[in-house]
Parts: structure tokens; C-alpha cells; sequence
């Protein structure tokens, strides 16, 4: 089993949606310090679990960013709907990187096989091979105040 940790800080601001009279309902801004560890069993032909660039690109999105903008009013960007978000975003990118390989190793076995084809080719490899997920991402907001998620 390897684990690879990547730490980022970031600085954006967001308003809370909250039933209750608070402070956070203004727009306001954080520093967080964001961590994203990754497990799995396999690494890539390149011996990595995944490119940490792959997870800075996806952290970065909420660089001097406006949350509530970014999240397009769906999610309520609290510290743990950030942890959540951060989490699945880079789940889909390692996804899309083990996907891209396997297709490509399908399309390497029949050259003029269809679309179609490819994509089903390449779901059945993966389905053999231990894709990396996230295990753990905390969002430090503060020095005392740290939410985590954890799939």
C-alpha cells in the first residue's frame, strides 16, 4: 500500500448559508491550508500514485477565489462541504488518469475499433486494477479550527 500527502495553501472567501444570525453570513475570507492524502495499492507506469500536479490544479480552483461562486450556490461552502468538494474533484482526476491510460491500451489492441468499444474495453481493464482514491482531506481554516472529510 503506498500514501502520498499533498499540502496547499490557499486563500479564498465565501458567506455561509445558516438558519441563525451569525458573523460567517457576511462575506468574509480564509486562508486554509488544505491537505489531500491518497492511498492505493498500485502505482502508474510512472511509479507514482498520482502527479501531485494533478491535485495542485484542483486545490488552486479555490485560490483567490469567491466559494459561493464557484460552487454555483449548490453546495454552502462551509470547511467541510470544502473538504467534501476538494475530495471528489480529485477522485475524478485520478479517475480520468487511470481512465486515459486504459484507454489508450485498448485502442492499442484494435486500432480501428469504435468508440464505443474503446470506452467498454478500457471500463473492463479498470476493473482489474486498484485505482488511488482519496482517504483523507482536512481543511485548516484556522489555527484552532480543522474539518476533515473522510470517504
Amino acid at each position: 500500500m503506498y500514501k502520498v500527502s499533498k499540502r496547499i495553501e490557499v486563500a479564498g472567501c465565501h458567506c455561509l448559508a445558516l438558519p441563525y444570525d451569525s458573523k460567517c453570513t457576511n462575506r468574509h475570507g480564509h486562508n486554509w491550508i488544505i491537505t489531500v492524502n491518497i492511498e492505493g495499492a498500485e502505482l502508474n507506469p510512472e511509479g507514482m500514485l498520482i502527479d501531485f500536479t494533478h491535485v495542485k490544479k484542483v486545490v488552486n480552483q479555490l485560490d483567490h477565489a469567491d466559494l459561493n461562486e464557484l460552487f454555483h450556490g449548490k453546495i454552502n461552502p462551509t470547511a467541510e462541504n470544502i473538504a467534501w468538494w476538494v475530495h471528489s474533484q480529485v477522485n475524478g482526476a485520478i479517475y480520468d488518469q487511470w481512465y486515459e491510460r486504459a484507454s489508450i491500451e485498448a485502442r492499442s489492441k484494435d486500432p480501428h475499433a469504435s468508440q464505443e468499444d474503446i470506452d467498454q474495453d478500457a471500463f473492463d481493464i479498470l476493473q482489474f486494477q486498484s485505482i488511488p482514491q482519496t482517504t483523507l482531506v482536512t481543511i485548516q481554516e484556522s489555527e484552532g479550527n480543522v474539518a476533515c472529510y473522510i470517504p
